[in-house]
């Protein structure tokens, strides 16, 4: 039977292809995520937790989708990024897959109602779409993490969680946007709210994209290799 902690060096190389960024920055990448999220999920409480009408204002026909919404989409967001702790993975696998179940449950949850509120329309029909195709490309990304992992292919599903990762940020990226004095003059209130959705999860994926394929060009890692179970 074999060693079923033996790794190959090459496999092992090939885990951190996934990232190819200096370490410490992805460590300030990952720290500073941390702190946008609690920030975000503690400023958004204030106002969805207090289940008023003056509250949720405008937003206050979806409210029965809204507070679901934002509880699963904060717990997916807090999971999400503690998820990419190396030494979380190193140390206590179990926990890491255990926060990734919870992480699949949170995304579906949030996604669902995002659906349910991307029908009414209340902010109009071009941000309804917008809403479905990310909830969409939310949903797609988490299947195809999940895919991957299932066949043990870590580096795919390293990826594909980052991606999904970014879409779920995209919670703290549309909020950010909103209050920057940056986008203040794009049209009406309604055209700005879609322009920002849009923005808020498509550029970071483009970024992202940049970063991973570039270095899969450079290097030749477009056959890189994956990480595999051992075998009896």
């Amino acid at each position: 039977m074999s060693n079923p902690t033996h790794r190959p060096a090459a496999a092992g190389a090939a885990a951190t292809e996934s990232f190819p960024l200096p370490a410490w920055l992805r460590r300030t990448i990952w720290i500073t995520a941390i702190v946008l999220a609690l920030v975000f999920v503690a400023h958004a409480a204030a106002r969805f937790l207090v289940f008023t009408e003056a509250s949720y204002r405008n937003l206050w026909v979806n409210r029965l989708w809204l507070l679901p919404h934002f509880l699963a989409g904060s717990m997916a967001l807090l999971c999400g990024v503690v998820q990419f702790s190396a030494a979380l993975r190193r140390r206590r696998p179990d926990v890491h897959r255990w926060i990734g179940r919870v992480y699949l449950a949170a995304v579906a949850a949030s996604a669902a109602c995002a659906y349910a509120m991307s029908f009414r329309a209340v902010l109009g029909w071009p941000f309804g779409v917008a809403a479905f195709v990310m909830a969409t490309a939310w949903v797609g990304a988490t299947i195809m993490a999940f895919i991957a992992i299932r066949h043990g292919q870590v580096c795919v599903h390293r990826e594909w969680m980052l991606r999904s990762t970014l879409i779920t940020f995209a919670f703290v990226t549309f909020r950010v946007m909103l209050v920057s004095p940056l986008f203040t003059g794009l049209g009406s209130v309604p055209e700005r709210l879609t322009a920002l959705l849009w923005l808020s999860w498509t550029v970071p994926l483009l970024i992202n994209e940049l970063i991973l394929q570039r270095h899969t060009v450079v290097h030749g890692l477009s056959g890189r290799a994956v990480l595999r179970p051992a075998q009896s």
